[in-house]
């Protein structure tokens, strides 16, 4: 009797990225039906916060899917990374060049406006982070395995940015410290929107480290970048976060003095 053929073992690296991409799915998906069907606790979490937008959640869930299909063996599916890039390259323009291009409530309309500019209008830092790792993730399509080792580095630096700036952002909420959270900027990025940015840079260092693993053998040569960049940025949130609460001391201690001074005259 002939054994029937069975699928071949998922390494504990696909198996990661698999989780992070459903996760990511998932989170989009919900994030849309929250959107679609008014449900407030499916989009704003934790509550009296920013929403995560609608274009963040679609993009969630098309990058969530085409991780899946690369984990599973279709690479190919990395083009739809090209949608996200392309929505959030228009939202940067939009930004930069003061322009309205009709694309922020295209999927949904945006009736809860909290901390934004604009209805529906992601942040700057969220939008970068989605072009640079929709690109990043579609140059991976249509090049086999020529000329791996750039697109290896490029994915690994790519997702220790992403999953820094997510993990930041959430650590800015955790610190009351709308300093970081808004980046400098009139938009905020809401806590799902780091969550979403977490997951995908985590997904992205994931899928670097199993192609490295499966063409050099063993652990990559930037297996101690992620770590570097992630020390480097929340040096910077730290230094951030602190200054803006050093000048907000002393504005408050300039104006009790103020205050005294007018009393006592």
């Amino acid at each position: 009797m002939t054994s029937l053929p069975t699928l071949p073992r998922l390494s504990w690296s696909e198996r990661l990225l698999i989780a992070l991409a459903g996760l990511l799915a998932v989170l989009g998906a919900v994030a849309l039906a929250g959107w679609f069907l008014h449900i407030n606790s499916l989009v704003q979490f934790p509550a009296g916060f920013a929403p995560i937008e609608a274009n963040v959640a679609l993009s969630a869930l098309l990058f969530g899917l085409a991780l899946v299909a690369t984990g599973m063996g279709w690479p190919r599916a990395t083009w739809v990374a090209l949608v996200p890039a392309v929505v959030g390259a228009l939202t940067l323009a939009e930004q930069i060049f003061n322009q309205d291009f009709h694309l922020d409530e295209l999927l949904a309309r945006d009736y809860l406006m909290i901390d934004t500019a604009s209805a529906g209008r992601m942040s700057s830092m969220a939008a970068g982070c989605l072009l640079l790792a929709g690109v990043v993730l579609a140059w991976r399509a249509p090049l086999g395995n020529r000329g791996h080792r750039p697109r290896l580095l490029a994915g690994a630096i790519t997702g220790s940015l992403v999953a820094s700036v997510g993990f930041s952002t959430l650590l800015g909420y955790a610190a009351g410290l709308p300093v970081v959270f808004h980046w400098g900027t009139t938009t905020a990025t809401s806590p799902l929107d780091a969550a979403v940015l977490l997951l995908l840079g985590l997904a992205l260092l994931s899928l670097a480290w199993h192609q490295s693993h499966k063409l050099e053998n063993g652990p990559p040569d930037w297996a101690a970048l992620p770590a570097v960049i992630a020390c480097l940025t929340l040096t910077l949130i730290l230094w951030i976060g602190l200054r803006s609460r050093e000048i907000a001391f002393q504005g408050a201690g300039t104006r009790i003095a103020i205050n005294s001074l007018a009393t006592r005259t």
